[in-house]
């Protein structure tokens, strides 16, 4: 997650149908591959959380992968 996070809430599993909604978009950002996206041990995430900017806080989400 980006520099600055104040507040960690929490995560929850992405669903088989977000997976597949969310594809192409996690694969052009760059950090997985298609194999490391469907890779054993692994599972996308939502992260959700705040971060102060520009005097506010604002509330964000984000898909990370957690690997075991």
């Amino acid at each position: 997650m980006p520099g600055g996070t104040r507040t960690p809430y929490g995560l929850l599993p992405l669903t088989a149908d977000e997976r597949a909604a969310r594809r192409a978009d996690v694969l052009a950002y760059g950090v997985l591959d298609g194999a490391g996206y469907e890779r054993a041990n692994t599972s996308l995430q939502w992260a959700f959380y705040t971060v102060q900017a520009a005097g506010w806080e604002e509330f964000r989400a984000a898909i990370v992968q957690l690997a075991w």
